[in-house]
């Protein structure tokens, strides 16, 4: 299995949490991303296969989209899948 790091934006709400619980149980490491952070927080310490950090991003801004990329690249040593979620 080919295990691809990935940014979920939007992953406080609910799609975005189930998108971001799926791809944990199949052993990617994923990035939350949302608006707010104490959302992306607590999608991020649920238990999960793989490990998850949390970010605070606002979509509209694309300086913020870059750092969140460099920060998951950072992370977890490259990025696999995008997901936006955001809405």
């Amino acid at each position: 299995m080919t295990v691809r790091p990935a940014l979920i934006t939007g992953a406080g709400g609910d799609i975005g949490c189930a998108v971001a619980d799926a791809l944990r149980a199949a052993g990617n490491p994923v990035a939350i991303a949302d608006l707010d952070l104490a959302k992306a927080g607590r999608v991020a310490a649920r238990d999960g296969a793989a490990p998850a950090i949390a970010l605070e991003l606002d979509v509209t801004d694309s300086a913020a989209v870059g750092e969140a990329v460099a920060l998951t690249v950072e992370a977890f040593g490259g990025l696999g899948a995008l997901v936006t979620c955001a809405g």
